[in-house]
């Protein structure tokens, strides 16, 4: 990625830190969530119907709509722990692993270079963007 860079710039220290690590494994995630998401909170209605359990359900003195919100309000909390535990790992687990420092990111405008001290809130930014895109 970076030999067109090298003949005229010079890099010192880590490249392949842990801030790129958790970059990379996230873009990877971008369209793994999604599809995660839809799957479980798709089951959580109509795994009950297959089952018939959502007929004892409805038996109850409770309206179609509180119960639909409910099963929304748990797919709410299950895409923000799993966006908070991706989230967790990837930056974490990544940094524990290969170390802390600047991120380079080649775009479509060219090199991008995030100083590390302005990582930590553009990804708790990018993890509200994703909570609130799935």
């Amino acid at each position: 990625m970076t030999a067109s860079f090298e003949q005229t710039l010079t890099f010192e220290g880590n490249i392949m830190n842990g801030n790129l690590v958790a970059f990379i494994i996230l873009q990877m995630l971008i369209i793994h969530i999604p599809l995660l998401v839809a799957l479980v909170t798709g089951d959580l209605v109509s795994g009950e119907s297959a089952s018939g359990t959502i007929r004892m359900l409805m038996t109850k003195p409770i309206s179609r709509t509180s119960l639909l919100l409910s099963k929304f309000l748990a797919g709410a909390a299950y895409t923000l722990l799993i966006v908070f535990w991706l989230g967790f790992m990837a930056v974490v687990v990544g940094k524990f692993l290969f170390g802390s420092g600047d991120m380079m990111v080649l775009n479509s405008d060219g090199l991008v270079i995030l100083q590390q001290d302005d990582i930590a809130w553009r990804y708790l930014g990018g993890f509200a963007v994703a909570f609130w895109r799935c």
